[in-house]
């Protein structure tokens, strides 16, 4: 499955790692509700927990490898629905729906709902003292993995929606919450409707980019025709310099990945290749986060990007 359009996520080492939230952002009363996001497990037990939203020692909208916990009542009965299997070493996009209106739970994965039950549903429970991401309660563990782009809807998603959100596309209505993960450092985790932080706990920032590259208005790619020498991935590495903001310099050779958090605010990104005994001609893209680009100029074996325009 490919990755969301936001290539700046956070990681989870499966000991005590969470995203401590304001449980004032919950789904805490709500009849109806989505709550999307990308998940990419490392492992995924029984026990890891993704989602939870507890009172005292009592879940009250829990997501872990086992099920999917909630109650309309702080303290009363707990209903339940299996989770799906969630393969590890992927990026997938998950979606828990609850609709109290038409008494429906369902667990979507990429898109397709895999997990569903039809049962007397109310509104969900109100007391809230915990809004915790990869934070496990007694008994269950913490997430291992990676976690990206979290929403929560004040309504219960159609297939539609959902199937646009896993493949990168956005529905009419709006989140209620939103955040974005893509701050890339600190400790702080911004609410895009809000403006709210929420508090990283062990959590560590991390970059990646999609297998393909699309441009989705906020993240760009070029193609260029360069000539470079046919060897190993990690000689090819040795021999490109590159400075600025890039994310990934991807060839016929190999993708090779870049994270760099400089706060450099130059207006353009360098890519050289150095003369070596041995070349052939391949294509290389260059993709560059969150900047327009405006032209591209050759020298030599330098080309000279510029991505004057920041759009986010």
């Amino acid at each position: 499955m490919t990755v969301n359009d936001n290539r700046y996520y956070l990681t989870f080492d499966g000991n005590n790692d969470y995203i401590e939230f304001d449980s004032n952002e919950s789904v805490a009363g709500l009849s109806t509700f989505t709550i999307s996001l990308w998940a990419r497990p490392d492992t995924f037990e029984s026990t890891d927990t993704i989602w939870n939203e507890s009172y005292t020692t009592y879940k009250q909208n829990t997501l872990t490898g086992t099920d999917w916990t909630t109650r309309s009542n702080n303290t009363g009965t707990a209903y339940t629905l299996a989770t799906p299997t969630i393969g590890t070493g992927d990026w997938h996009h998950i979606a828990f729906v609850y609709d109290a209106v038409n008494n429906e739970k369902s667990i979507y994965v990429d898109g397709s709902r895999e997990a569903y039950t039809s049962q007397a549903l109310s509104a969900l429970s109100s007391g809230r003292d915990k809004l915790r991401v990869g934070y496990p309660l007694s008994g269950d563990t913490y997430y291992d993995g990676r976690i990206d782009d979290i929403k929560i809807y004040n309504t219960a998603l159609s297939a539609s929606d959902i199937d646009s959100l896993a493949n990168n596309s956005r529905p009419q209505t709006t989140p209620l919450y939103h955040w974005k993960c893509n701050e890339r450092t600190g400790t702080s985790l911004n609410n895009a409707m809000t403006s709210n932080d929420s508090t990283l706990v062990g959590a560590t920032w991390g970059y990646e980019l999609s297998p393909i590259g699309y441009n989705t208005g906020h993240n760009f790619s070029i193609g260029l025709s360069f000539i470079v020498p046919a060897v190993t991935k990690d000689c090819l590495y040795d021999q490109i310099k590159y400075a600025g903001r890039i994310g990934t310099i991807s060839t016929a050779l190999g993708q090779i990945e870049h994270y760099d958090t400089t706060t450099d605010d130059s207006n353009t990104l360098s890519v050289e290749l150095s003369n070596c005994p041995e070349k052939r001609d391949t294509s290389l893209s260059i993709y560059v986060e969150n900047y327009s680009i405006q032209h591209v100029s050759s020298i030599s074996d330098t080309y000279i990007i510029d991505i004057s325009g920041y759009t986010s």
